[in-house]
C-alpha cells in the first residue's frame, strides 16, 4: 500500500501542473500591462516650446481588460477603442519628440515652468462650509518656501475668505514632526503673531534640534474668529534638511562637441551622489531650458558642470547670451539611512555666455532606445478594432 504522503504528494504536483496550464490559457491572450512606455508621469509634452503640461499614464487607468473568456472565436483587441487609440497615437508622437532632446538638457517654456521651479510651497487649503461662517469661507495656510536649513526663518501665513463676521482674534503657530511632537509654539497671546481682518501671518525662527536630518514636518496653524468659542486648525507639510553644500556661482562657459558646457562653482561637505539642476533663460528672461546634472563627486570637486544640447538651444532659436536661475543642489542617500539634504542655493540669476549656432557639432541626439518603443506604440494605436 502507498504511503499516505507519496499520494499527498502526487495530487499537489498534478494540481499544480493543471494550474499552470490554465494560467499559460489567460495569459497568453492578456495584454502586457508592465511595459515600459519610456516616458515618466509629469514628463512634457510634445508641444513644449509653446504649450506644453504635464502628461501621466493615469489617463490609460480606464483601458479594457478581459474578465472572462470572450465568446468568439475572434482574439479580443485591448485597444480597439477610436478614442484610446487617439491617445496612445499622441503618446507615441510626445515620445518621439521628447526622444530629441536629452533629459539633462530640456526645452520648456512660459506655459510649464512652474513645474522647474525648485523648492515652492503650494498653500494647504480646508474648505468651511457649513460651519456658519460663511458659505465660501476657506482657510488657506502657506510657506515662503517648502526646505528649509536649521536656522533660517520660516514665514506663515494663514487667510481666511470672508465671511460675515470672521475677523481673525486668535492665532498660534507650531512646528511638529510627523508623529505629532510639538519642537516649538508661537503665537496665542504673544505679540509674535501680527493679526488683521482676515490674516495672521508669523516668522518662525529655526532652532538647531536633536532630529534626523530628512525628517518630515508640518507647520500646524490654530486660529480663532470674532464671534466663535472653538479652534480651528489647518496644517501644512514642509522639509527640514542639514545643509551638504553650497551653490557659488558660475564660471565661463565654453563649446564642447554638441554641448554648451555651463561650469557651476560648489562646495560640497561630503563625498556622495549629486544632482544638480537649474533653468536657462534667454537675455529677455525667456525660459528656454531645465538643466541637470548627477553624479558621485568629492568633496574636493569644486565644479559640477551643467550642459546644454544644441538640439535644445536650436529648437529654441537662441544663441545667447544667457542667465541661470532657479538653483537645487540635492544629496542622495547611496543607501538606506546614509546621509542626505539640500545644499544653498544663491536666489540670484548668472550671466551665461552664448556662442553663434555655427560653434558647435549639429549632429542631432539620438537616444538608441527610442526606435522600439515608438513602434510598439504605433502598433498599438493602429491596430485592427
Amino acid at each position: 500500500m502507498k504511503s499516505p504522503k507519496i499520494i499527498a504528494l502526487g495530487l499537489f504536483m498534478l494540481g499544480s501542473l493543471l494550474l499552470m496550464g490554465f494560467s499559460a490559457l489567460i495569459f497568453s491572450d492578456s495584454t502586457p500591462n508592465d511595459v515600459d512606455y519610456g516616458v515618466e508621469d509629469n514628463e512634457p509634452t510634445p508641444d513644449c516650446l509653446n504649450n506644453c503640461e504635464p502628461v501621466s499614464f493615469s489617463s490609460f487607468s480606464n483601458a479594457p481588460t478581459a474578465t472572462k473568456a470572450p465568446t468568439s472565436k475572434a482574439k479580443p483587441e485591448p485597444f480597439a477603442n477610436a478614442e484610446m487609440k487617439a491617445q496612445l497615437k499622441r503618446v507615441a508622437d510626445m515620445y518621439e519628440y521628447q526622444s530629441q532632446f536629452p533629459s539633462y538638457s530640456y526645452p520648456i517654456s512660459a506655459t510649464n515652468l512652474q513645474q522647474f521651479i525648485p523648492n515652492r510651497h503650494i498653500p494647504t487649503a480646508l474648505p468651511m462650509k457649513g460651519l456658519g461662517l460663511g458659505d465660501d469661507l476657506t482657510l488657506q495656510l502657506g510657506l515662503n518656501k517648502f526646505q528649509y536649513f536649521w536656522g533660517e526663518t520660516i514665514d506663515a501665513t494663514v487667510t481666511a475668505n470672508l465671511g460675515e463676521n470672521t475677523e481673525v482674534t486668535f492665532a498660534e503657530f507650531q512646528l511638529v514632526t510627523a508623529d505629532g511632537k510639538s519642537i516649538f509654539t508661537q503665537g496665542g497671546s504673544s505679540s509674535s503673531v501680527s493679526l488683521s481682518s482676515n490674516q495672521a501671518t508669523a516668522s518662525l525662527i529655526l532652532s538647531e534640534v536633536n532630529v534626523p536630518s530628512e525628517q518630515d514636518f508640518y507647520v500646524v496653524a490654530s486660529v480663532r474668529y470674532a464671534n466663535q468659542s472653538d479652534r480651528f486648525e489647518i496644517r501644512t507639510p514642509l522639509k527640514i534638511s542639514h545643509k551638504v553644500g553650497e551653490v557659488e556661482g558660475v564660471s565661463d562657459s565654453y563649446v564642447e562637441g554638441s554641448h554648451l558646457m555651463i561650469p557651476v562653482k560648489v562646495d560640497l561637505d561630503d563625498t556622495g551622489y549629486y544632482v544638480l539642476s537649474a533653468n536657462l533663460y534667454s537675455d529677455n528672461n525667456e525660459p528656454l531650458m531645465n538643466l541637470s546634472a548627477k553624479g558621485k563627486f568629492s568633496a574636493y570637486d569644486d565644479i559640477i558642470e551643467l550642459k546644454a544640447h544644441y538640439s535644445a538651444l536650436s529648437a529654441k532659436q537662441s544663441e545667447g547670451p544667457y542667465q541661470l536661475d532657479d538653483f537645487e543642489l540635492k544629496m542622495l542617500p547611496a543607501k538606506p539611512g546614509a546621509k542626505s539634504g539640500y545644499g544653498q542655493v544663491p536666489d540670484e540669476a548668472f550671466d551665461v555666455q552664448g556662442y553663434p549656432f555655427k560653434d558647435y557639432d549639429q549632429s542631432p541626439y539620438v537616444d538608441p532606445n527610442v526606435e522600439a518603443k515608438v513602434e510598439f506604440l504605433r502598433t498599438l494605436s493602429t491596430s485592427q478594432g
